[in-house]
């Protein structure tokens, strides 16, 4: 990975970006200062140790699907929290998200998994005031989310 070295830096540093883009097709933007890290850009190349992606959110970004680009989402899916898809190739349907926890998803259905995501704040948020008629009411909006998905 091109630029892969700052991101290395920046893991060593104690700090992680908020989302990092690897493109397929642009050419790699060196940050101006570590301000500029919540949003990191590198450009694709082959490498052999993805470490530094470990619980990242990561969006692919190509204009064509290639063996290079599926290759990198599998490899990706054992260090990444998130990955997000994106190839013009695909038209309407430009690609799509994958989870560690949900595994991979249209885009039309992602809802579904923030749906999850906000009732299980929800709930801990409610365990920790003790409060149990918000807990299961959070339990049950998270049980609605999770049997709306398998229709």
């Amino acid at each position: 990975m091109i630029g892969i070295d700052q991101l290395i830096a920046m893991r060593k540093a104690g700090k992680r970006p908020d989302v990092v883009w690897i493109n397929f097709d642009q050419s790699y933007r060196h940050p101006k200062d570590l301000r500029e890290w919540h949003n990191l850009e590198l450009e694709y190349s082959h490498s052999r140790d993805l470490r530094p992606f470990i619980n990242l959110d990561v969006i692919i970004c190509s204009a064509h699907w290639t063996e290079d680009v599926g290759a990198l989402f599998e490899r990706l899916t054992s260090y990444a929290r998130t990955i997000t898809v994106l190839v013009a190739d695909f038209g309407d349907d430009i690609g799509w998200w994958w989870d560690k926890r949900f595994g991979r998803t249209d885009f039309g259905a992602r809802c579904f998994a923030r749906e999850i995501q906000e009732a299980q704040a929800d709930a801990m948020t409610a365990a920790i005031r003790g409060n149990k008629a918000e807990y299961a009411e959070a339990q049950a909006r998270e049980l609605n989310a999770i049997q709306a998905r398998g229709e």
